[in-house]
């Protein structure tokens, strides 16, 4: 999401909406290298408690790894 400048409140709820539609699935989604601009937003809502958000797309790489270890055991 780096070249991502701006995400409307409509836009936040559909993604939400695709996540639990995904974690229904047995899936995930990670955001990664969020703008401050999206980034500011993203922490409004307190969205940051329902998705993971990291820093660089490795980060997230790495988070889906541990949690698809996690669920190995």
């Amino acid at each position: 999401m780096k070249q991502v400048e701006y995400v409307t409140s409509a836009g936040w709820a559909i993604f939400v909406s695709s996540l639990k539609k995904v974690r229904k699935s047995g899936g995930n989604i990670k955001l990664a290298s969020l703008n401050l601009r999206p980034k500011h937003i993203f922490e409004l809502p307190e969205l940051e408690n329902i998705i993971d958000a990291f820093s660089t797309v490795e980060d997230a790489i790495t988070a889906f790894n541990k949690d698809n270890r996690a669920r190995e055991y």
